[in-house]
């Protein structure tokens, strides 16, 4: 009797067992975890055309991917992007590279994350130009003294390259007069005669009738050679709180700018920049282009440090060790 009660009761155990195992079973998984929402950054803009690689990164996902969401921030130049980030309006500032150097130098607490693009060298075609009307009569660097000369900002990149380009003609800078205009209004003023040369990426004359205006040379390639033309600063304290995140950033841009610069997109490229900075794309597809560079060249930011030195906005070239992070650094 008590052999059948122990064996009826080892019988309800294993058939409670079984029960509890077939209802947990049959149980409705949890639902799984909510994808966590793209992390909302705000980068500055000059809404140039040759900033493709960001509305590209945009119209493709890949900020999306790297679970980041983008929104711009329109500036006139590269200094006003350093005071965005600074003053926290912004959390990514597309700067030149002297620009980047000298916020450094002067102890703005500024990181260079991510690259943009480099001066293309031959036999690559000029991307910029000293651009002056057809019928003008200069010619050559000597016949701008005295002269108008626009750029988009005093003391930015353009200046400094023009200087650079100046001087190694035997011209003193000082005997240009540089006036400062927003890119967008640089070319109608020379068309307009309220300046007497600008410089300018060739993109920005690409609505120009032809015949309008002419280059007397490309300043970079002939004053500077080759720079790290531009590329992303953020600040020291946003870096180290969010080192991810700006990580994902300069991953998000090589992706875009490798499929920028793949030829089967250049189609799509061109369509591309030409909605972002309002161009007409056939004509912007016939327009020279920038080394798009997402990594920065370390060798040749020193390099530019020196030349700051040699054109007088810097005393003495700074260690830039600090200044751009090994995650940003071409190898």
């Amino acid at each position: 009797m008590g052999t059948r009660r122990q064996s009826r009761v080892h019988e309800l155990a294993v058939l409670l067992l079984l029960a509890l195992l077939a209802s947990t079973l049959t149980q409705t998984a949890p639902p799984p975890a909510a994808a966590a929402e793209p992390r909302t950054i705000k980068v500055t803009t000059l809404g140039l055309c040759n900033e493709v690689y960001l509305p590209w990164a945009q119209e493709k996902g890949i900020f999306e991917k790297h679970g980041l969401k983008v929104e711009t921030v329109r500036t006139a130049g590269g200094a006003a992007g350093v005071a965005a980030i600074v003053s926290g309006s912004a959390d990514f500032s597309f700067t030149n590279g002297y620009t980047a150097i000298i916020s450094y130098s002067q102890n703005f607490p500024v990181r260079f994350v991510a690259g943009a693009y480099e001066t293309p060298l031959p036999p690559k075609p000029d991307a910029q130009g000293m651009i002056v009307k057809a019928d003008s009569p200069y010619r050559e660097a000597k016949d701008l003294v005295g002269k108008r000369v626009g750029v988009n900002e005093l003391g930015g990149v353009n200046q400094i390259a023009t200087s650079a380009w100046l001087r190694k003609n035997g011209i003193d800078p000082k005997s240009v007069k540089f006036v400062a205009l927003p890119f967008p209004e640089l070319v109608p003023a020379l068309v307009q005669g309220r300046l007497d040369a600008t410089q300018v990426p060739l993109q920005s004359i690409a609505r120009q009738p032809p015949g309008t205006v002419r280059s007397l040379g490309d300043p970079f390639r002939l004053g500077l050679g080759k720079i790290v033309f531009a590329g992303y600063l953020t600040t020291k304290d946003f870096l180290e709180k969010n080192q991810p995140v700006v990580e994902a950033f300069q991953r998000a841009l090589a992706e875009s700018v490798k499929q920028v610069k793949d030829p089967v997109n250049a189609d799509a490229q061109f369509a591309v920049a030409a909605k972002y900075c309002n161009q007409d794309t056939a004509l912007l597809a016939r327009m020279p282009q920038q080394e798009y560079e997402a990594f920065i060249d370390f060798e040749t930011l020193k390099q530019m440090a020196e030349t700051l030195v040699v054109e007088g906005p810097l005393q003495a070239a700074p260690n830039l060790e600090p200044f751009v992070p090994a995650f940003a650094r071409k190898r």
